[in-house]
């Protein structure tokens, strides 16, 4: 007795699709050809605050913003090491712990090679309170300065605001 074959199609676009697994866990049904769904582009954020709840910033040249550090996870990299990789690369900063807080797709309308799916680690790093130290942000990339903003400085000249606005509604709902 033979059984029917469904075809596997994606929740996002309806193509054919096929479980992925990430980091050990098995994800929804994405397809593999659709830029919006492909998890492989994942960008790795670093969400850092200070005592009195400004947050880290990065100028992005790519997109004309303020961006958290971060950028794509690279093939054989957890979302957590790329992370901690990019944190260093942009800020110069060595991230002692980080956790998973957020992930959700990123924006539609940038389909430009940058991450498709967004993972956002809570870093903590030493404090900031030493001057002339390691232990401060610094420009580390060329014309992409690093600063501490409010969050409401930061959505105002963040090119992924909606994106990030999502992601704080979200924090607060789980408090």
């Amino acid at each position: 007795m033979g059984g029917a074959v469904t075809e596997l199609k994606c929740e996002r676009c309806g193509e054919p699709a096929t479980h992925h697994t990430i980091d050990g866990i098995d994800s929804k049904l994405i397809c593999a050809d659709y830029p919006g769904c492909n998890l492989m582009r994942r960008a790795a954020v670093a969400y850092v605050t200070r005592e009195d709840g400004r947050m880290l910033v990065v100028w992005n040249k790519r997109y004309g913003g303020w961006t958290m550090p971060g950028g794509l996870v690279e093939e054989g990299e957890t979302p957590g090491v790329a992370c901690a990789r990019e944190l260093q690369e942009e800020t110069g900063l060595v991230s002692f712990t980080y956790k998973q807080i957020y992930e959700a797709p990123t924006e539609p309308h940038f389909n430009d090679g940058r991450g498709t799916y967004c993972l956002v680690f809570r870093v903590q790093t030493r404090k900031f309170d030493a001057v002339g130290d390691d232990e401060h942000p610094r420009e580390c990339e060329l014309g992409c300065p690093v600063t501490w903003f409010t969050r409401e400085e930061f959505l105002r000249w963040c090119p992924f605001a909606k994106f990030y606005e999502k992601m704080f509604a979200a924090l607060e709902s789980t408090t």
